[in-house]
């Protein structure tokens, strides 16, 4: 199930529409759910170091939390399961997982992946990753 953070009692079933394991990304649908606006979708594949981006999501989330948000620039690339993931200094921690990485025009370049397991650990990793919104193209039907 799925919710919005700041009415956590409302949930929505989630349907998987397109997945792919290896990549560990999918496409779902929230049965119920209508979104009044979405993002709009950039382009990862033209992403050069040192442009800038950021992090929205909800880490570790607790009731009465606001979306998390972190700005960073692309630092490097690095391939994962034949993806080329973007690496970034901005601060991505678990549950952020899933959550927007937009680059500085507000559209949709990646979904976050990996980062650190509490903001306290972010600073001992250098794998904070995002999945390139491109790798959308590899996804199987369900």
């Amino acid at each position: 199930v799925a919710f919005q953070a700041d009415n956590p009692s409302e949930r929505y079933p989630v349907q998987i529409m397109k997945r792919h394991d290896l990549i560990d990304l999918s496409l779902c649908s929230l049965k119920g759910f209508s979104s009044p606006k979405g993002f709009e979708v950039g382009d990862a594949d033209n992403l050069k170091y040192l442009d800038h981006l950021l992090v929205a999501g909800h880490p570790n989330f607790r009731l009465g939390d606001r979306a998390f948000v972190s700005p960073g620039l692309v630092v490097a690339f690095r391939t994962y399961s034949g993806i080329r993931r973007i690496m970034t200094n901005a601060r991505i921690v678990s549950g952020n997982s899933g959550g927007p990485a937009l680059n500085s025009s507000g559209e949709v370049i990646g979904v976050c992946a990996t980062g650190g397991k509490s903001d306290s650990e972010v600073d001992k990793t250098e794998d904070t990753s995002i999945i390139p919104i491109n790798a959308l193209a590899f996804l199987n039907e369900r």
